[in-house]
């Protein structure tokens, strides 16, 4: 016979007479993994923006946003939810600005139902300075949620000095 190992796996035909050689189970090389090495944490930074080091996990240029995507609402929420003086300023800007707006809107209307019982033309002429009124207040609204979110400290005329006393309390 010869003497040429048996493929893997497969055991050498016995002979008559001799015992089988006994089953060594296989088992995979030992996988040697390196001692785990002791890192210190990492530094967080605060985000840019934060004054003092102050953060709420929310950064400061989306909360700037968000103070104003509501108006009145989302501001009151950023404005009692955050430290950032920049981000108070433009949640309480934020309120005051749905404020003036919900009291323009109404005063608005009750105008022009007046004007309504009046005169038809100068209703129509009303309605539709209040049409180029609303979209007036979309258009600074576009533009303070844009001013939020680049931080920058742009302030309304009367409401931004009322906000800025709030933010800084």
């Amino acid at each position: 016979m010869s003497d040429v190992p048996p493929p893997s796996g497969q055991q050498p035909p016995q002979q008559p007479g001799q015992q089988p050689p006994p089953q060594q189970p296989q088992q995979p090389p030992a996988q040697q993994q390196p001692p785990p090495q002791q890192q210190p944490p990492p530094q967080q930074q605060p985000p840019a923006g934060a004054q003092g080091g102050e953060t709420d996990g929310l950064d400061p240029k989306i909360a700037g946003l968000l103070s104003y995507a509501f108006t009145w609402l989302s501001g009151l929420i950023i404005f009692l939810t955050q430290k950032n003086r920049e981000v108070k300023f433009h949640g309480a800007q934020a309120i005051l600005f749905g404020i003036a707006w919900i009291v323009v809107i109404i005063a608005w209307s009750i105008l022009s139902t007046i004007l309504a019982f009046v005169s038809g033309t100068l209703s129509t002429i009303f309605g539709l300075l209040g049409w180029v009124i609303g979209l007036g207040f979309l258009a600074l609204w576009i533009m303070m949620m844009i001013k939020g979110y680049n931080q920058e400290h742009y302030k309304l005329p009367v409401i931004g000095d009322m906000a800025e006393s709030w933010a800084n309390k």
